[in-house]
């Protein structure tokens, strides 16, 4: 009996039936065994997508689709940008079944170089590096290649690239992903009809050729309520202490830090403090006050935040699902926060904007379009009063490095690294069209500016003085469009990324 082939068999059954009862996955064991493909079946066709279990192929054309199932020899390759690190969580494995079995896993980096092949291995009773380095130039190819795991027994099994190095390190660059097969006679495998797919991956999820998720920085921010205007506080240090909403004062215990998990939440840390956002009791029901509690890693403590409406999301409890709630639609400060199901009231929606003490002065950062992945830039790098803010690809010069420097209250102004000159609209300007230039620092609200959260990872870049936006005149796509303010009407060309060098 080919035992290998039969656990393989199983394993594919596994994979097939997640989501059905052990039973049902025993009792069609004997059905599946002798046949040699596994047809995938899906609705809609999903985004290939991180992680990739072994059968979930997604290709052109229409489906059902037969397609092979070969274990230990198809693999996914992905294609990053020069320079950019991979690195590889060891022992992340997805079990199905509750039985922990031998398994072995294998990490190849792979180079075709006139015909032939190398690969470095990484095993699980030795896991060595737990990442690689991959550059241009060695045979021509930046591309590096996974090798699917080799379960040993009934377990089905992913390989999870690090979430968190993953968000640091890629957000932002492109990132191809293609299906290849490198053995010509495969193991015949089972076979079925998979009607759904196995869980959805956990974030990120790379379509092919879509730039990476980009995470917003950690801030701190001010969460503002959209009833009330008035923001996320706490007066106090200790365990158990009530969150409340109470006028922005700009105290310590009104700012708050984003800090990402791996899962793809974040736990919502105050700077007062440096406790999180926490359920009490880690209850279920409506009405709970929310607290802060050192953080344990709880459900209760992890958050996530959808965009409901531009500019405001709701902050969703990962344990309940329900949602951050200002008491009976308060408009008093102390009023308190409660978790709700979500019913859309303003009183569930929340602002973040960039709190004014985010970064040291020092600091400087890529502020970047959100259409074109193109860099704020000071035409011809000049340093006279006057000269125009364009877009640009980034060089990384430091007329496209930018110092976020507080002047007040949620404001900051913006400073070019290189002349030390701000971010000002021209003539004071209220007016839609209205250019951007740089000029020195005079303490007028057209040289103030908040960044308010838009959507994970992008603000829109607010004037004091008129209320408009940063925008890309003409949501043009070319190196050297003019940035103008604008009315914001919600399209990528006003919307910006915020990256620190």
């Amino acid at each position: 009996m080919d035992t290998n082939r039969h656990l393989r068999g199983y394993e594919a059954l596994v994979n097939w039936f997640i989501g059905k009862t052990l039973a049902a996955t025993a009792l069609v064991l004997a059905l599946f065994f002798a046949s040699s493909t596994v047809k995938v079946q899906a609705a809609t066709p999903p985004g290939l997508a991180y992680p990739l279990w072994d059968w979930r192929l997604v290709k052109d054309g229409a489906l059902p689709q037969t397609v092979g199932y070969f274990p230990l020899e198809d693999v996914l390759s992905i294609k990053v940008e020069d320079g950019a690190r991979l690195n590889v969580t060891p022992n992340q494995m997805v079990v199905v079944l509750q039985s922990q079995v031998a398994w072995k896993k294998e990490i190849a980096a792979w180079g075709s170089c006139q015909g032939t092949t190398s690969f470095v291995f990484t095993d699980g009773s030795n896991v060595g590096p737990n990442s690689m380095l991959i550059t241009k130039g060695t045979c021509g190819t930046d591309t590096i290649v996974l090798r699917k795991a080799k379960a040993w027994g009934w377990m089905t099994d992913m390989y999870n690239l690090d979430l968190t190095n993953f968000w640091r390190l890629w957000a932002g660059k492109i990132v191809t992903i293609t299906w290849v097969s490198d053995n010509p006679l495969p193991t015949p495998p089972n076979q079925g009809i998979a009607n759904a797919y196995p869980m959805p991956c956990s974030s990120p999820c790379l379509p092919l050729g879509i730039p990476a998720p980009t995470l917003p920085p950690q801030g701190p921010y001010i969460i503002r309520a959209k009833n009330s205007g008035k923001v996320l506080d706490v007066p106090t240090s200790i365990d158990g202490a009530s969150i409340r909403q109470f006028d922005y004062l700009s105290d310590p215990g009104e700012k708050w830090l984003l800090v990402p998990l791996p899962d793809g939440f974040f736990k919502i840390v105050s700077k007062l403090s440096g406790k999180a956002l926490d359920v009490t009791g880690f209850s279920l029901s409506n009405g709970t006050l929310i607290q802060q509690y050192s953080y344990l890693g709880g459900d209760n403590q992890r958050w996530q935040l959808e965009l409901v409406e531009d500019g405001f999301f709701k902050i969703v409890c990962k344990q309940s699902g329900k949602v951050l709630d200002v008491q009976g639609m308060s408009t008093s400060n102390g009023a308190l926060i409660q978790q709700w199901d979500y019913l859309g009231g303003d009183n569930q929606k929340w602002q973040l904007i960039l709190a004014d003490d985010t970064y040291p002065p020092s600091a400087s950062f890529k502020i970047a379009a959100k259409q074109t992945g193109k860099a704020l830039d000071v035409q011809a790098a000049s340093t006279t009063n006057g000269a125009l803010i364009q877009q640009w690809d980034y060089i990384g010069g430091d007329n496209q490095n930018w110092q976020l420097v507080p002047v007040e209250s949620g404001y900051f102004r913006i400073a070019a690294k290189h002349s030390g000159k701000v971010l000002d609209v021209q003539g004071m300007s209220t007016s839609n069209g209205a250019p951007i230039q740089q000029y020195d620092y005079l303490g007028g609200d057209n040289q103030k500016w908040r960044f308010i959260l838009v959507q994970n990872g992008f603000f829109k870049i607010v004037a004091k003085q008129s209320g408009k936006v940063l925008d890309v005149q003409g949501a043009s796509p070319s190196d050297g469009a003019l940035i103008q303010q604008w009315n914001y009407l919600g399209s990528d060309n006003q919307k910006w990324s915020v990256e620190k060098n």
